[in-house]
């Protein structure tokens, strides 16, 4: 309960204070991360989003969703209605939009759009991506796209991505999953859309998160500092107008918020 009071407090202070005017040097969104694909998204207008708030524990494989208590998020997001993504026992009751498929929406000064990528057969379109812009921040929450990025060596499927994903992200928040196969595409993904910052999510054990964050280190002793790799075991990270550039590409480990 200590936790959850202390989530609860942290996510008030940060609207209370973004409310304020800016007499604090605060961040303009603030992301909490509460496991698999779910995230809080906190921007300084007030408005917050909650994605992909599943099943608490996906698969029974160590992947836990955390509970919310009493918060209520302003909008609800979804990239698809399989249980660890999606959730009607779990839904918040008070969040005032839900997003699902297609869906987009403009609040206040965020632009939220859904992009249809695909988490089977690539060419299906059976998962949504969502963008989030604000005050020139974009934020692209990638959902499961494992097909997609598994075929990204491909380059029809680079000129697909392309085409779906024309902008540069300030922040990717993205599926890491797979030991051998999987973590070198998903970082020909990663060169290809070039975000300024990346949080993995969607791993099943530490031990895939571990191995990607051991690739990107070696791609470092090899080619040059690529990545800049932060492992600070905490749930919570910041985008502030004053860190908008990023250079290299800031690898963040988030911590499932308990």
């Amino acid at each position: 309960m200590k936790n959850r009071n202390t989530k609860q407090f942290k996510m008030v202070l940060a609207v209370i204070l973004a409310a304020s005017g800016g007499l604090f040097a605060v961040p303009e969104v603030s992301i909490h991360y509460m496991g698999h694909c779910s995230f809080i998204l906190q921007f300084d207008n007030g408005v917050s989003v909650l994605t992909d708030y599943g099943t608490s524990n996906c698969w029974g494989l160590a992947s836990p969703i955390y509970d919310i208590g009493d918060f209520i998020p302003t909008i609800l997001t979804y990239s698809h209605r399989h249980d660890d993504h999606y959730n009607e026992d779990r839904k918040p009751e008070g969040a005032l939009y839900q997003l699902e498929n297609s869906d987009s929406l403009d609040i206040d000064g965020l632009s939220i759009r859904s992009v249809r990528v695909c988490e089977g057969i690539v060419g299906v379109e059976s998962s949504t991506a969502f963008i989030f812009m604000y005050k020139g921040f974009k934020i692209c929450h990638l959902g499961d796209a494992q097909a997609d990025i598994m075929a990204i060596g491909d380059k029809f499927h680079q000129n697909d991505m392309w085409a779906l994903f024309p902008e540069q992200f300030d922040l990717l928040l993205m599926t890491v999953e797979g030991v051998e196969q999987f973590i070198p595409e998903t970082e020909i993904f990663v060169n290809l859309l070039k975000p300024k910052r990346i949080i993995p999510m969607h791993y099943w054990t530490e031990a895939y998160k571990t191995r990607f964050f051991n690739h990107l280190e070696d791609q470092n002793s090899i080619i040059g500092r690529n990545y800049q790799i932060l492992t600070d075991n905490i749930a919570d990270c910041y985008l502030s107008s004053e860190a908008s550039d990023v250079s290299p590409v800031r690898v963040i480990s988030l911590t499932p918020a308990a």
